[in-house]
Order: C-alpha cells, then structure tokens, then sequence
C-alpha cells in the first residue's frame, strides 16, 4: 500500500486571506480548498485516480461571540490518515493559539485503479551479448482515503481575519523532519 501516495514535485501556493462578506459565512461561498503540500511538494494520487481525491476542504462556518469556527474536511491516503486533533490545528484570529476540533467523523472511500504488476524477469548474457525480458499483467490496486470532517474552533481576538494551519506529522519528505501541511484564509467584510 506503500504506493498508494505518490508525490510529484509541484508548486505550492501561499495562503492569501478570501474576502468573505458576513453573510456568506456558513454558506459554501466561505468553502476554501487545498492538498496538503510541503514546499513545492504536494499530496498526490496514484495514476488513474482522480486528483481531487485528497482534496481538504475548509469553510468559515461562524464567527461572533468571541469565537470563530471552520468545518474541515481532510482527506489522506489510508498510510498518513492522522485525527484532525492530532495534525496540530492553529488558529490565528488576532492571536496564535491552537484549536479546539469537535464532532470527528470518518469516512473510508476506495478508488480502484490498475498498474502493471511484474510477473516474470527472464535475463541471458551470451558470448554475443545481453538479452533480457520483462512480462507483466496489469493488476487492479485499491487506493483507500480517509476522510474526516470536525470543527475547529478558536477564541476570537476581536480581529476580521481567521486563518487556520494544519500539519500532518505522518505526511514528510524524505524524513526532513517538517510536515505537510496547509493554510486557510478568510477576512470577513
């Protein structure tokens, strides 16, 4: 299953806040979307399988009463599936602080996919040279994600700006010893 995540060397944006009028928050117009990226590497899928996968979702769900809340949605390959809670949330919303996730739930989805899978190497060194052959047979692969959906909350510091960062501590590069990880941003108007 070790295959099943597959990184590729992309670039990653930055997170730049959304400008979201008061009464879209809750709505899907407060929905931000994002893969999980470290530097110019990002979360990807096996061939076959569609991008949008693992695509996070993140919407301002509320905000008043000293409090703003995000509904997340991370999606991850079965192999780095990590609890919302354990992904080190923060909120910046006039302070640094980490969150509050409330409400987990999970759900598994398989993407089916086919590869070729070796089933034969033949290999002959002659006097006249080298010859070598390969059979393979395409197999059908599973591509398992995790889903989970929670709100994060935080202690609003009288500021219009919301930003909220996660990092996947399972999810790394070469073991560098930092994490993938993304930002949402929003300024309500």
């Amino acid at each position: 299953m070790r295959r099943g995540l597959v990184l590729l060397l992309l670039a990653a944006g930055c997170a730049h806040p959304a400008l979201v009028p008061r009464g879209w928050i809750g709505t899907p117009s407060a929905r931000q979307v994002g893969y999980l990226h470290l530097a110019n590497w990002t979360e990807q899928t096996p061939g076959g399988v569609a991008h949008d996968a693992v695509l996070d979702e993140a919407t301002l769900a509320s905000l008043g009463d000293g409090v703003a809340c995000v509904d997340l949605v991370e999606r991850t390959g079965v192999d780095y599936d990590e609890p919302i809670a354990e992904m080190a949330p923060v909120c910046k919303t006039g302070v640094h602080q980490r969150g509050a996730v409330t409400d987990e739930k999970i759900t598994v989805r398989d993407y089916d996919f086919v590869t070729n899978e070796v089933v034969a190497r033949i290999r002959d060194v002659t006097p006249f040279g080298f010859q070598s052959v390969r059979l393979e047979q395409p197999t059908s692969e599973i591509f398992r994600v995790i889903e989970r959906r929670a709100r994060l909350c935080c202690p609003l510091a009288g500021s219009s700006r919301v930003d909220v960062v996660v990092k996947n501590p399972r999810l790394r590069v070469n073991d560098v010893g930092a994490s993938f990880g993304e930002a949402f941003s929003w300024r309500v108007q």
